[in-house]
């Protein structure tokens, strides 16, 4: 959070991967007692972070999909669905948001060499939405079936 214009022109320029885990303060901004200072302040967090991420896609940053899930507010699973539609509010395309959850996770981790994208030869890791990527995010509830190097796991 409050990166500034100067830092992430700094990290466009290099091969900094930046995971701005948006959905924190929307969960904040949902979860904490409405009408605090607490509540306002998160939202305002939220706004900015997503202007933040925008003017990041716009220099070049490279963005790696994270939530923070555990946090107050924050759940597993959804929250990588939220993240996903923020990303997708910041400006970048369905396109731009699933490499920064999958192939810019998976480099940033160092196993690009096992995960992040489905070519010949690469163990096929994947999830089976329930619709096509203009349905991103919603698509994103409950996988039909999850496939882990190349054998299914959901539903067993």
């Amino acid at each position: 959070f409050l990166m500034g214009r100067e830092n992430l022109d700094r990290m466009a320029c290099r091969p900094t991967v930046w995971v701005p885990t948006t959905c924190t303060m929307s969960a904040y901004a949902r979860t904490l007692p409405p009408g605090t200072k607490e509540a306002a302040g998160a939202a305002q967090y939220l706004e900015h972070q997503v202007r933040q991420l925008r003017e990041a896609v716009q220099a070049g940053v490279r963005v790696a999909l994270g939530t923070d899930s555990g946090s107050p507010g924050v759940h597993h699973g959804p929250a990588v669905s939220e993240e996903l539609g923020l990303l997708m509010q910041a400006g970048m395309t369905a396109e731009e948001a699933v490499r920064s959850a999958a192939w810019n996770g998976a480099a940033l981790l160092g196993l690009e060499d096992r995960l992040g994208r489905l070519t010949p030869g690469m163990p096929a890791t994947f999830l089976v939405a329930r619709g096509g990527p203009d349905r991103l995010p919603d698509s994103l509830g409950p996988p039909l079936s999850v496939y882990i190097e190349g054998v299914r796991r959901v539903p067993a």
